[in-house]
């Protein structure tokens, strides 16, 4: 089972109202903090996203916790954060 502790402080505290892009906002995520911590929400995001709760549930935690307008992007919130976790397990790959 998921920590959702984890993902809601990973999510609000990266993807909060003050960032430029979700992608500038990752970029310093992966840039600032230890690559412990990268690995934890990774593993919990992949946990998250395979757990047993409906996609209409995971795209909701995810839009009640970051500032981001999904449309805008043209891209569901499950699927957003599918990509975010590849970008994490790259960034812990090439060392940061």
């Amino acid at each position: 089972m998921y920590k959702e502790d984890v993902l809601v402080q990973f999510l609000s505290g990266t993807f909060h109202q003050d960032i430029s892009t979700p992608e500038e906002a990752l970029a310093e995520f992966l840039r600032e903090e230890d690559r412990e911590w990268i690995s934890e929400v990774a593993d919990q995001i992949a946990k998250f996203l395979n757990s047993g709760i409906s996609d209409e549930e995971k795209d909701a935690f995810i839009r009640a916790h970051t500032y981001i307008y999904f449309p805008y992007y043209n891209i569901q919130p499950v699927q957003w954060l599918e990509q975010v976790l590849e970008q994490l397990r790259k960034g812990l790959d090439s060392g940061g």
